[in-house]
């Protein structure tokens, strides 16, 4: 492992892709946060990977794996390639003693992220999987007026992130079931692991339905409706989709003595409003204070988990679920019946691992 985790120099940080989070969100998150700078990116073509870096300002730029996760000016990898490419570039730059952030979803299917999961932890390396919308200032308000009892007993919820694909990410998105393609494990299994976060709980049953508009190819689903059953009885749905102009960000928690209402959660803005109803028909306006960069919060509290404080905003565990989640929502809607996680994931194989 490298020895910076336990030095005050910032983390030096590679980027492994050059797609749109890379580009648009990731690279500026690690030199905003405290105590880290971006030195390396990694692309299958070393041009675009040298047009990247001059870019960026980055210095180094590389082609070939191997030689990123020998430089020893790199103490974390940001993974962020086509899903299919997570497992064999999160383990060589675990073997590199390179901690990892992986970008969602950790995998295309459970038994690589269970080796994901294994092998950063046999290296001794920190892994966290980047559902950075966890860090939202509007999510963790919820999460907190939901644990102080607000609403009470959580008994039903919803969430909905809905919208068009933007032209900049019609790529694999449209066309590759490999790389894991389609709005469920793109973007469902973001609204999984907000969930989960929420409430506090795991799912133990998913049925789902999903559809397909026209815009990705072949059988790809670009919108989908999910039931999420929570051991605690709660009951929970989440509607996605690729291909309904007018983004929607929202979430409601339906308790046995209120409601919260939180809208406005796009992903990629700060913002969002905050309303709860008590025992009448007003609402309640909630007080968020000032946001926080979210993308810019996950790499600080990745950086702290590299130094030795606490753990990642959100682990490989959590990809773990939230993964197994998004899969048995698949596999409800090509049979037509309800999955139990326990048939995708037993908590007894995450354990072991």
């Amino acid at each position: 492992m490298s020895d910076a985790a336990n030095e005050t120099k910032p983390l030096g940080w590679a980027v492994i892709g050059t797609g749109w989070m890379t580009r648009t969100h990731m690279v500026r998150a690690i030199n905003k946060a405290s105590g880290s700078k971006v030195v390396a990116v990694l692309s299958s073509s070393q041009e675009r990977a040298e047009e990247f870096a001059k870019e960026f300002d980055i210095p180094n730029a590389y082609s070939s794996l191997d030689d990123l996760v020998a430089d020893p000016a790199v103490d974390v990898v940001f993974v962020s390639s086509t899903n299919e490419l997570h497992k064999p570039q999160t383990l060589a730059a675990a073997s590199a003693g390179k901690h990892v952030l992986c970008e969602k979803p950790l995998s295309t299917n459970i038994q690589d992220g269970l080796d994901i999961v294994e092998a950063c932890r046999e290296s001794g390396v920190v892994l966290g999987t980047n559902h950075y919308r966890r860090l939202k200032t509007t999510i963790q308000t919820v999460r907190r007026l939901i644990a102080e009892g607000a609403i009470g007993r959580p008994i039903l919820a919803r969430a909905t992130s809905t919208g068009w694909l933007s032209e900049e990410q019609q790529t694999w998105r449209l066309t590759s079931v490999e790389a894991g393609g389609g709005v469920v494990l793109d973007i469902g299994v973001h609204d999984a692991d907000l969930l989960r976060y929420l409430l506090d709980d795991e799912v133990d049953e998913v049925s789902a339905a999903t559809g397909h508009s026209g815009l990705l190819k072949g059988e790809l689903e670009d919108y989908a409706v999910t039931t999420l059953r929570f051991r605690n009885g709660t009951i929970a749905t989440s509607t996605v989709s690729f291909c309904t102009p007018g983004s929607i960000g929202a979430i409601e928690v339906m308790g046995s003595e209120g409601t919260i209402f939180a809208r406005d959660l796009l992903a990629d803005k700060l913002g969002g409003e905050i309303y709860l109803r008590r025992g009448g028909l007003d609402l309640e306006k909630v007080d968020i204070g000032s946001e926080e960069e979210h993308y810019a919060e996950a790499v600080h509290q990745f950086n702290e988990a590299v130094r030795g404080n606490g753990a990642p905003a959100v682990t490989g565990e959590d990809g773990v679920q939230s993964l197994a989640v998004a899969i048995a929502a698949l596999r409800s809607a090509e049979r037509g019946t309800v999955v139990k996680l326990s048939e995708v994931l037993t908590e007894s194989a995450l354990v072991a691992s």
